[in-house]
């Protein structure tokens, strides 16, 4: 009996602590990570996160608004300024955006990390229907602070970053 019930503890013990986060009590010596890895350490309950705003105006040659622009955010290693391939692969699922008639496109993604940069691909895929058929292009935009962090959130959020701007896209 003595067995049975030594061995059911030594199961539901370490689960029981699993479950309540005992493992993450015991924080490894940041230190000694020689990446210096900011992620090494304590771990909290939560997730580091922020809003990404995305404002973008896409143009012809000549300033006026293209509307039907397929707008797409991407991201850079080495704008995640050396971060884990968890951070950088945060931001590459980003949707597809699509210019209104006002050439413009507004859109706040929830991310773990914003980098430095982030490259936007443009493409005109409706063809010659909006004043016709532009050329594929790319730009970098860079991010700038426009939103206070929350503390009452543990400082788990970051606050809200903003990459804008306006591209001109040219004539096939």
């Amino acid at each position: 009996m003595k067995k049975l019930l030594n061995k059911l503890l030594s199961f539901i013990g370490p689960s029981v602590m699993t479950v309540l986060g005992f493992s993450c009590s015991n924080p490894l010596n940041p230190d000694s990570d020689p990446n210096n890895n900011p992620y090494t350490g304590l771990v909290m309950y939560g997730t580091p996160h922020c809003d990404l705003k995305v404002v973008i105006e896409v143009v012809d040659q000549s300033g006026k608004p293209i509307e039907g622009i397929k707008v797409v955010p991407a991201a850079d290693k080495e704008f995640y300024g050396g971060s884990d391939d968890r951070s950088f692969k945060m931001i590459m699922g980003m949707d597809t955006l699509t210019t209104d008639k006002n050439g413009k496109v507004k859109h706040t993604y929830s991310v773990q990390s914003v980098p430095s940069a982030v490259k936007v691909y443009f493409e005109d895929v409706d063809g010659a229907k909006n004043r016709g058929t532009f050329a594929k292009d790319s730009a970098w935009f860079y991010k700038i602070k426009t939103g206070e962090d929350n503390t009452r959130d543990f400082g788990w959020y970051s606050g809200e970053w903003t990459i804008s701007g306006k591209k001109s896209l040219k004539k096939k």
